[in-house]
């Protein structure tokens, strides 16, 4: 639970209440002008405070959203994905051709997550041929197998 931090009032805001700006009465003047008039007591705070259980809406972690733009984009990646998966699969051959392709274009998923995004620091020392190179060699692998 929760408990307050509260002290008494300070006097001093007792008797320094801001400036507020009050309409004249209609007796005065008739333009639309307003006079100032300073309160002369505010009043101390008061109520009790309760602790807020959740701010935000619970979200499991492990679980992407089922619903929203982030639920839609994953639904165009996997299409996307799944699409570069069957063009890979048909020009493999054998029985094992969607499970080859399957791996070289997570593979290659793989390799760019982890080059791009989380920028690992071991790929700090290999070019960009050298990556091609192994990677061609890897799917041609894939393809042979």
């Amino acid at each position: 639970s929760m408990s307050a931090k509260t002290s008494r009032p300070n006097p001093s805001t007792d008797i320094a209440a801001p400036t507020q700006s009050v309409k004249r009465p209609v007796s005065a003047c008739r333009d639309s002008a307003t006079q100032s008039s300073t309160p002369t007591t505010t009043s101390a705070p008061n109520g009790t405070l309760i602790q807020n259980a959740q701010c935000h809406e619970y979200a499991e972690v492990s679980q992407p959203p089922r619903t929203g733009p982030t639920a839609a984009a994953e639904a165009t990646v996997r299409a996307f994905l799944q699409e570069r998966v069957e063009n890979l699969a048909a020009s493999f051959e054998g029985d094992d051709a969607e499970v080859r392709a399957l791996l070289a274009v997570s593979g290659i998923l793989g390799l760019t997550v982890a080059r791009h995004f989380l920028t690992l620091p071991a790929f700090e020392h290999v070019s960009h041929d050298e990556l091609v190179r192994a990677a061609s060699a890897w799917v041609s692998g894939a393809e042979s197998a």
